[in-house]
């Protein structure tokens, strides 16, 4: 049975998505899915071995992501979306253990049984990183660091000559190739983290968090940066908490609690038709979504301790459309249609 506070934050979410500037303006590509996907992730577990416990970080991860297209992984702190970007990126510490599951870019299987784990990313995939001051190299100049990721990938001539084309690319002059980060801006960093990712040539981009800390205009550039760039007909994959942000610029948007993947649909589906409770409070809880400050809403409880013996649904003890069906094992992801994902037992 629906709640009354259920049935309100449905009614939140409709008038968001009615009135809101940041959903009107959702933008989309000329992305058609083809047969094949750029990236297969089917099943996938992870957990981490620590002193107080085992971490069942991700649990039965699926995800597809297709070329030029934009996804938005949303969700709280400690959902798993970090979790899920190392993972794919073979970046995750030594305390890490991938349980079972596959990624597979086209049809190469990634995590193919025997294959060492060295840490190294796959060349077809980039990423940037949380934090650009930490991710870029403190004493070395970004100039020579642009060059030494281009000689990584075995270009040999006029390498000053691409890394300062790089970083006209993303908008910054000639003048900063000898630069060292700290006498850069925080926005400057983040533009020179770009270069360095776009200086593989990805055919898929891991993009954490790419945003966070800088001002709106600021903002409005980097993802302009990454929404312009189609080269190899790369395919982004937006992590980000601002779900305002994943409106405007993803094709398609993941929910994640605790690490589940509650509910995937195309942007427009999910803000007109969310069906699963969590991503409906997601919502209501998001300033830049709802256009009205009284009707922001808190998400009640904490993610569960994931050391912890766990329900299938980890979302339940902090769901107000909980029933004694959702504690039926395992949990499924249901299509509600092709495009549109759903793993709960009682949906609104």
């Amino acid at each position: 049975m629906m709640t009354t506070e259920a049935t309100t934050d449905e009614a939140v979410a409709d008038e968001a998505v009615a009135e809101s500037p940041q959903v009107e303006t959702v933008r989309y590509s000329n992305h058609v899915e083809v047969a094949e996907p750029l990236l297969t992730i089917e099943d996938l577990s992870v957990e981490f071995r620590t002193r107080t416990g085992v971490v069942k970080a991700l649990e039965n991860i699926h995800l597809n992501v297709y070329p030029e297209e934009t996804v938005g992984l949303v969700g709280e702190s400690g959902s798993g979306k970090s979790v899920l970007s190392y993972t794919i990126m073979n970046l995750l510490e030594s305390s890490a253990t991938i349980t079972q599951g596959q990624i597979r870019y086209g049809q190469e299987n990634l995590l193919s049984a025997g294959k060492p784990r060295d840490n190294r990313p796959h060349p077809a995939f980039s990423m940037i990183f949380q934090n650009p001051r930490t991710a870029l190299n403190p004493i070395r100049p970004v100039g020579k660091q642009l060059m030494d990721v281009l000689r990584e990938q075995g270009e040999r001539h006029q390498l000053k000559k691409r890394a300062i084309d790089l970083l006209k690319q993303v908008r910054l002059p000639e003048s900063r190739f000898q630069a060292y980060p700290f006498q850069l801006s925080g926005g400057m960093c983040q533009r020179v983290l770009i270069a360095l990712a776009l200086a593989r040539s990805p055919r898929l981009l891991v993009a954490d968090e790419p945003t966070t800390g800088l001002d709106v205009v600021t903002q409005e550039t980097i993802m302009e940066l990454l929404q312009g760039n189609t080269q190899n007909r790369m395919a982004t994959i937006l992590i980000t908490h601002d779900l305002g942000l994943a409106a405007r610029y993803c094709q398609r948007i993941v929910v994640m609690h605790a690490g589940h993947v509650v509910e995937s649909a195309p942007t427009e589906t999910l803000f007109r038709a969310a069906r699963h409770p969590y991503t409906r409070k997601l919502i209501a809880a998001t300033p830049g979504i709802i256009t009205h400050l009284g009707q922001l809403s808190a998400i009640p409880g904490q993610l569960p301790d994931l050391r912890r013996k766990l329900p299938p649904c980890r979302y339940r003890h902090r769901c107000e459309n909980y029933e004694a069906v959702c504690d039926t094992a395992p949990l499924v992801q249901t299509n509600l249609t092709p495009q549109h994902t759903l793993a709960c037992w009682n949906p609104l």
